[in-house]
């Protein structure tokens, strides 16, 4: 990565620096693989969206493409993009590409949309304003910005589903899938904030309870269970009870003969660990995502409403425990309270992991069929993506 600043710069405002979330890292590492794949070798600085930014090298760069992740909130600017001077951007006129960004809603409503503060809408109407291509993730993102950007908007999807492998699937005129389902293990992730909430826990004891009775599982973590996460998150009170359920969960799988690894922030143990898998199951969207663009069978358990948006645009298969439509809590509270805390609201785990069996079957009967279909859904989508790094100037 070039860091020396020039006239022929890109930034790329990434989450994944500070983050304790492995999937951040995909993103921007696939996200800058594509720029470069249809752009050709450019000089590109990567900075984290919290870091400061001196506002006189903000007019050495071409473009500042915001890349991936949850973005789209009401208090976009400034919240999510402190370090970025709009007053220095819109002085310059610095193109600024939205590149698959996507909401975060934890509502399960493809109806929902975000609302801006005055700040973001004047600072999205200024992007629009240029007249260059923008992506976003899913189609709740898109409804909530098609009023702002009209034809210009693109729902190209997140920047990670865009492997080696899917790329030459969507230029291939028979759109072969050489699909890769040999493994050792099915490799299930676990739900974001599990460790916040005793009930998630419990829950998910007894479902992996239910499943390693259909083949060989292994645990992973995308954020840290070891003290890395307090290096990263802070040393709380929330993030050291964390910690403390972290440990007592690991015990368990451990007293059950159960094989857990945790991904200690690092993008390549990620890959490993799913590249030699036979098929994913789990609340990772981005595990669903990854496993899909290395050509392997995938199950999504929907946990919130990104993964529900998500799968709804791209014909996942994707399996929701719910029995009735979300409802909302306040921000504060939806952070420790993203599932319900009754057995009324969400299917018996026992219940879950016979469907997660049936369509397992299903799969190798069919030939993976859904599989298949998922990521020739992604593939056919890929054109959107390369129509939008193209524009770029």
């Amino acid at each position: 990565m070039d860091k020396k600043l020039t006239k022929k710069s890109y930034l790329f405002l990434t989450g994944d620096t500070r983050s304790g979330n492995v999937g951040d890292k995909l993103i921007t590492r696939r996200a800058i693989e594509l720029f470069t794949k249809v752009k050709g070798n450019k000089r590109i600085l990567k900075i984290d969206r919290r870091e400061t930014i001196d506002p006189e090298n903000l007019k050495n760069f071409k473009a500042i493409l915001l890349t991936g992740g949850p973005a789209l909130q009401h208090n976009m600017i400034p919240e999510i993009y402190p370090s970025l001077n709009i007053d220095e951007v819109i002085k310059n006129n610095i193109p600024v590409i939205l590149f698959g960004i996507g909401h975060n809603d934890y509502r399960r409503d493809l109806c929902n949309t975000v609302s801006f503060n005055e700040e973001t809408r004047m600072f999205l109407n200024f992007i629009k304003n240029q007249g260059f291509y923008h992506g976003v993730r899913d189609i709740v993102s898109y409804r909530t910005l098609k009023k702002i950007f009209d034809e210009k908007l693109l729902l190209t999807g997140c920047p990670a589903m865009y492997s080696e492998e899917v790329v030459e699937i969507s230029k291939s005129s028979t759109y072969d899938i050489p699909l890769r389902h040999n493994g050792d293990y099915l490799l299930f992730s676990t739900p974001n904030r599990m460790f916040f909430n005793r009930f998630f826990m419990d829950y998910i004891k007894e479902l992996l309870l239910h499943l390693r009775e259909i083949d060989n599982i292994v645990v992973i973590f995308h954020h840290p269970t070891s003290e890395l996460f307090l290096t990263i998150y802070g040393e709380t009170e929330n993030n050291i009870t964390y910690l403390r359920n972290a440990s007592r969960f690991k015990k368990f799988l451990n007293n059950h003969g159960l094989k857990w690894i945790d991904t200690e922030n690092s993008l390549e143990k990620m890959i490993l660990w799913y590249n030699n898998s036979k098929m994913h199951i789990g609340f990772r969207l981005h595990g669903h995502i990854l496993s899909l663009s290395l050509l392997k069978p995938s199950i999504l358990i929907v946990e919130d409403g990104r993964s529900f948006a998500v799968s709804k645009s791209f014909n996942f298969l994707a399996l929701s425990p719910f029995k009735d439509k979300y409802t909302y809590f306040p921000e504060k509270l939806i952070r420790y309270l993203l599932w319900y805390q009754s057995n009324r609201k969400i299917c018996n785990p026992s219940k879950l992991a016979e469907v997660i069996r049936d369509f397992i079957r299903h799969e190798k009967k069919a030939g993976y069929i859904l599989t298949r279909s998922q990521i020739l859904t992604i593939a056919k989508t890929y054109p959107l993506m390369e129509k939008l790094i193209n524009e770029i100037p």
